[in-house]
Parts: C-alpha cells; structure tokens; sequence
C-alpha cells in the first residue's frame, strides 16, 4: 500500500510511509471521518454523511453521496467496498466514487465491519451482526439487546441468554429473540437443570419456558448464588452468604443450599472456601471449579457435604465445566483445558489444531460434540474451538467479533454470545440447501433457501461436466434470490451449490 493512514480527530489525516513518522494534513470543510480502507489501488474514508477518496493518502477528493444516515462502518474485499450506516443501511462501491444502497435492516446499527475468507461481517452495538459473502446478499442476526450477553443454555426447546445487566432472553431459532420481563435483575448467569431453567446471582428464580418465573426462598441471608447443577437426587446452589457493611465491600462467607424438589431449598451445614463457582454433575459425583491463592482448584463431592480437593497449579483460574459422554470437561484462561472420568485425577487435553493465549469463557456439549467459547488474550477477538470426545481440540472459524461469554446446544445448532450483545448461530446439522430460479427481465435470479449461518459455493456450467465459480452465499435460513448479472448469459445455464 505504501502509506499509512490514520483518522481520529474531525478534519485531520496522518500520513506515514514507514508507520513511524507521520504527517499531519487538514481536510478543508470535512467533517469528522471515521473509518478508512484501502483497496482497487485508491484510499476511501467515511464519517459522518461524507465520502473521501485518495489515490495517495495526501490528495483527498470529496464524492457526491446523498443519504439519510450517518455512515460508521467501512470494508474492502471481493473487489468492493462496503459501508454501513447507523440505521442499518448498507452500501456498496468498487472504486468509492459511485455507490450502490444495497439493502437495509432498520433497528440495527453497523459501526465496524472487516472482511474475511467467508466474507464481510458487521457489527454494533445492540446486538447488531450483518453477514455476507460477496458484500451483495445479506443476512441479519441481530438480537437487538443493548448489553454484553454472558450466559445462554438451552432446555424445552428453547434457548435463553442473560446480560450483564440482567436482562433476560429466549429464542427457539437462535435468530428471534424476545426479552422476557419477568426473572430479569436476579443474576447473569442461567442453566437448565433437570427439566426448568434456573437464573442465580442475587437470589433464586425458576422457570418452565424461560418466560414465567418463580422465585425461591434458598434458606440463605442476603446470598450470592454463581451456579446449580442436579445429581443423586438433589439439587445443589454453589456461592456466598453476603453481609454489607455501611462502609467497603460486603463481607462474604461460603455457602450451599439443597433442594429434593428445585423449589423448597435448605442451606448446608457447611461449605467449602472457596465455594465452587460451577458446577456440573456425572459418574455419580458433583464436580466443581475455584480459584484459591491465584491457584485453579478442582473439586468434587458425592453429596454435596463432603468435599476434596486438587490444585492445579499450572492455572490460576477455571471458568467452565461439563459432563458429556462419561468425561468432564473444564475449560478456562490461557487455552487451559482439562478432562476427567471420575472427578478426582484431570488430564490436560491436546489440541490437533494448537491455540495459544485464548481465555476459554464457557463450555458446552450438544449433539455429540463439545465446545468452548473465548477470547484471545491480548486483542479480544472472538474465539471457539470444538471436540468429539473431550481430548483432542480444534479451533474453529468464527467471525471477528468481540469475545463470546458463552455456549449452547440444541435443536441441531449451537449459539454463542458476548459482548455487545453478540449473537452468533452454527448450524450443527444441516437441512440440504434447495434451488431454484427462473427469468426475469432478461436475467436469471436463483432462489436459494438452506441452513441459516451456511456457507456454500455457487458454480455454473453450460454442459453439466466443467464447472465454474460464479459466487460464495451465507444462507439466512430464509428464502433468497440471487440475480446473475453477468452479460448475455448463454441459453443454457446451469448452476450448483457446493457447502
């Protein structure tokens, strides 16, 4: 590219050929310009309602664009540059003179956006998550939950997430998500226990269907619940006894509490320091996770009264725990995971495909395979990595979004969410994708519909034997119509779609 370009304040460009010594130049009337890129040989910058070019990075041109939102977000790739705006448009251009509105998803607000091997992805806040593979077809999955999403499980068929702030969501698809009023404010972290979801934190609340709540009385003043699980034929509450003072921070001691029912709860005789801060159950025992000292503590018990434990010294954390398949899986910071058969000697776990420095937030099991969700350590970006058997890892392709919280699975896909209220839905298994088309105005348009978050190829023949690449498709999970514009299409055409 040979210069450097950077834009921060209204008005003002800085230049460096060596990303070292940078120059600072004035763009008279500009207002403040946001985003930059760089492709087809020239610079293009956006902010505001205005569009800059430069062939240099030093000579900026002013080009006519009229529009009735404010523009925040700017890629290249595919030979084209796309640009978001705060209420959902989007805008395409190959040479950032002449621009195209491409569509336009209202309640959404795309203020960042990259381009990758699959394709262009925005984001924003609110939940905000476009999708496309040529920078032409569209797909949304936005959520439209104004706070970071730390939690989500699935149970009766339905999916529930929980925010930072409390707020509580369900969705049968993974793509419509309602926020429920009631069970909201309790805590951020949810579970599905046995045959109700759960929310703890600053208290107790159950539900059926994610939707009506009850909340419990768990013989436990003023606590701080961080995690529940069943086995043995109870139910067992992980966390705090809470007193605050006038003044500082409240004083917490360790407590438990059991239930037979999941609705009358009677705390613990006592409870291990620290207390577990999650918990699952399997091969006949509760297996839980904490920090003591700055170092990773396992634990285990087969009553929830009597329990043992083991450092892991290699650790000074742990964030997430499962049982699938006969093992338990514990996943936390610095690429840390760990397996076990019987809740007492851990094995650390290979990776095929290796992956450092990655904060594993979450870990989940769902048709047949395990995965875990995070972040890399220095830059924040989003993270997965999935298994068969709980021993052998490889990371996965996702998209360059902020950090994801947490994991679910169910009804043949997994969900992710994190921060800004990301979403993100994988198919786990796949429908087969249906075409179709027909002639429109001397065009043919292919009707495509298949698995939403797939990607596939899209090829062309006029003899069914050579195939060409015509374009790459996210499928939404809805109907969509793909134009062929290429000129004077021969008589007879035939296209494939190729996952």
């Amino acid at each position: 590219m040979g210069t450097d370009t950077e834009f921060g304040r209204p008005t003002v460009v800085a230049v460096s050929t060596n990303g070292l010594t940078w120059t600072e130049i004035s763009l008279q009337g500009s207002r403040k310009l946001e985003k930059v890129a760089y492709g087809n040989d020239r610079f293009v910058a956006v902010g505001g309602y205005e569009i800059r070019t430069s062939n240099d990075g030093v000579n900026w041109a002013l080009q006519t664009f009229v529009t009735s939102q404010p523009l925040k977000a700017l890629a290249f790739g595919a030979g084209k540059f796309v640009a978001g705006g705060v209420s959902g448009g989007v805008f395409i251009s190959a040479d950032g003179q002449q621009w195209l509105a491409q569509t336009n998803f209202p309640g959404t607000q795309p203020v960042s956006a990259t381009h990758g091997p699959k394709g262009f992805v925005m984001v924003g806040p609110k939940g905000t998550l476009l999708q496309s593979a040529d920078g032409e077809t569209w797909s949304n999955h936005f959520v439209g939950c104004p706070d970071d999403l730390s939690s989500v499980v699935f149970g009766a068929g339905t999916f529930l997430a929980a925010s930072a702030n409390r707020t509580l969501m369900t969705s049968q698809d993974g793509m419509t998500w309602t926020t429920q009023a009631a069970g909201g404010g309790i805590g951020y972290r949810v579970r599905f226990v046995k045959d109700r979801f759960y929310v703890v934190g600053e208290g107790l609340a159950s539900s059926p269907d994610g939707a009506a709540w009850q909340l419990h009385n768990t013989g436990v003043k003023s606590p701080i619940w961080l995690d529940v699980s069943y086995g043995n034929g109870q139910y067992l509450l992980s966390g705090f006894s809470a007193i605050y003072p006038p003044a500082g921070p409240p004083i917490l001691s360790p407590a438990l509490s059991a239930s037979t029912d999941g609705t009358s709860w009677q705390r613990l005789g006592s409870a291990p320091d620290p207390p577990p801060t999650a918990l699952a159950f399997g091969n006949g025992r509760f297996v839980g996770i904490a920090s003591k000292d700055g170092t990773a503590q396992l634990m285990s018990s087969t009553n929830g009264l009597d329990w043992t434990r083991v450092a892991w010294p290699d650790a000074a954390s742990l964030s997430g725990v499962v049982f699938a398949g006969g093992v338990f899986v514990v996943v936390g910071p610095s690429s840390t995971i760990l397996i076990s058969t019987n809740g007492t000697s851990w094995t650390e776990a290979t990776k095929s495909t290796p992956f450092f420095a990655i904060d594993l937030n979450s870990v989940a099991y769902a048709d047949g395979q395990f995965v875990t969700v995070g972040a890399v350590s220095v830059v924040g970006d989003a993270f997965a990595a999935i298994s068969d058997d709980g021993m052998s890892w490889s990371a996965t392709m996702v998209p360059p979004v902020t950090g994801l919280a947490g994991v679910a699975g169910g009804s043949g896909f997994k969900i992710a969410v994190g921060g800004s209220g990301v979403v993100l839905r994988s198919p786990v298994t796949k429908r087969p994708l249906r075409l179709g088309g027909w002639q429109h105005q001397g065009a043919f348009v292919l009707e495509m519909e298949g698995t939403a978050g797939g990607y596939c190829t899209l090829q062309t023949s006029t003899d069914l034997s050579a195939w060409d690449f015509w374009s790459t498709v996210v499928a939404s999970g809805r109907v969509q119509w793909i134009k062929d514009r290429t000129p004077g299409p021969p008589a007879r055409r035939f296209y494939r779609a190729v996952e």
